[in-house]
Parts: structure tokens; sequence; C-alpha cells
């Protein structure tokens, strides 16, 4: 059997770099692994905190909807409520009244007797001026 030091220089320093070659590989491999791991548990919580997040704007989504129905019905019953009321205040509003100086008058004297207003009101009498 050889030893090592019958080996040529060329044979041992490509050992050597095999070695340390393979050594390399699976230094950078355990590395890669672990990374690969811890990269992958952050991308779960972030597909975690992505799917809530996505149920809950669809759970606004649906609160905003049905805000938004009470809200129009609140204001279709406030409606019928303000025209109901306007309808009763009309109903009920009383006929004006007249003075009793005008119910009290009478209206034969003070209208003409052939039914047209008097043109002339500055005489006294027909065909007298003042």
């Amino acid at each position: 059997m050889r030893s090592i030091m019958d080996l040529s220089p060329y044979a041992l320093t490509a050992l050597i770099g095999v070695g340390l070659s393979a050594v390399t590989f699976a230094v950078c491999h355990l590395w890669h692994a672990r990374r690969m791991r811890a990269l992958l548990v952050r991308l779960e919580k972030v597909d975690r905190a992505r799917q809530a997040a996505g149920q809950q704007a669809q759970q606004a989504r649906k609160q905003v909807e049905q805000l938004q129905k009470e809200l129009a019905a609140q204001h279709k019953a406030r409606a019928d409520a303000l025209s109901a009321q306007r309808r009763v205040q009309q109903v009920k509003r009383p006929a004006p009244e007249l003075p009793a100086s005008l119910l009290d008058m009478d209206a034969g004297p003070a209208m003409p007797t052939h039914g047209f207003a008097d043109t002339m009101p500055l005489l006294d009498g027909p065909g007298e001026a003042r």
C-alpha cells in the first residue's frame, strides 16, 4: 500500500480540492435549505395575512352594502313621513279669515249700477270739476 507521501503533489492537491468542494457544497446546501425554510415560513405568514385581509374586506363590503340599504330605507321612510305630514297640514289648514270690516260692508252702494268703474274720480258730479 502506498502512503500519502508517495502520491504526486498534483493528485494530493486534486484530492484536497475535491474534499474542500464537497465540504463547501454541503455547507452551502445546508445554509440554502435553512434559508428556504425561513422564507417559506414568512411566505405562509404573508399568505395567511392576505387571506385574512381579503375576508375582512369582503365582510366590510357586505356591511357597507347593508348600511347603504338601511340608509336608503330610512331616507325613504323620512321622505314618506314628510310628505304625509305636508298632506295632513294641507288638509287641516283653516280657511283664511276675512276681517270683520269686509264681511259687514254693504256691497250695494260701493258698486256702480252699470258695472263699470268710475273713470272720473275728481268730479263731484256729472260735468262739474272741482
